[in-house]
């Protein structure tokens, strides 16, 4: 019960003095479920965007991503995941295009380096549903708090996807991966959904329609 609550990390670590090991495996690859192939993206309740960016490209840099997320009951289903290396004016066009492809109810953007820029552009488009975050935690801690979600199958990807591999290796190597974009994306994209819900808990308006109250 207590690994279904904290999850395998925490409990290795706090209950058995069996911290992850230096390879990885905060997240194993084989706790993400699998999105039904009957769902479509009109489907869900609720969309989020998390963008992570990087200010300057370079061969040994990490990349700018977007992760795109689809909510639907107690899941939360990877649909897309944008990553690459820009220059900031090429970086604000693909924020602008990615918003307008997937609507999101909800955009999230780390506002270090780059990402100030892309969360100005998207704000001075709309306010509405664009938040900034400040991580306050290292990355390993961000994906430790998020990963009990993973391995209780809550959240889920594509049966296949031309991203699909990419992400689930660097996944498999965090942290001590060469890359961590997609990762930190991720871990900021449940972490918002874990405010969000906490706000909504103390909103008497919200009435179950997450993407209405978004």
């Amino acid at each position: 019960m207590l690994r279904l609550e904290i999850g395998g990390t925490k409990l290795e670590a706090q209950y058995h003095q069996s911290p992850v090991p230096a390879g990885g495996n905060i997240v194993k690859p084989e706790w993400f479920a699998t999105i039904p192939s009957s769902l479509g993206s009109s489907d869900y309740e609720a969309i989020i965007q998390s963008w992570d960016t990087i200010s300057v490209p370079g061969e040994s840099n990490d990349h700018s991503v977007c992760t795109t997320w689809g909510l639907i009951g107690n899941y939360i289903d990877l649909l897309d995941v944008h990553r690459q290396q820009y220059l900031q004016p090429d970086l604000l066009s693909e924020a602008t295009k990615l918003r307008k492809k997937w609507r999101p109810n909800l955009l999230v953007v780390e506002t270090v380096g780059a990402g100030r820029g892309v969360y100005d552009h998207l704000r001075g488009q709309a306010k509405k549903g664009v938040r900034s975050h400040t991580p306050k935690l290292a990355k390993d801690e961000r994906m430790s708090i998020q990963s009990p979600k993973i391995e209780q199958g809550q959240v889920r990807l594509p049966a296949s996807a031309p991203w699909k591999e990419a992400f689930l290796a660097e996944v498999a190597a965090f942290p001590n991966g060469k890359h961590d974009d997609q990762v930190d994306s991720m871990s900021q994209a449940l972490l918002a959904l874990d405010h969000t819900l906490h706000e909504l808990r103390h909103c008497s308006r919200y009435k179950g329609k997450l993407g209405r109250a978004l």
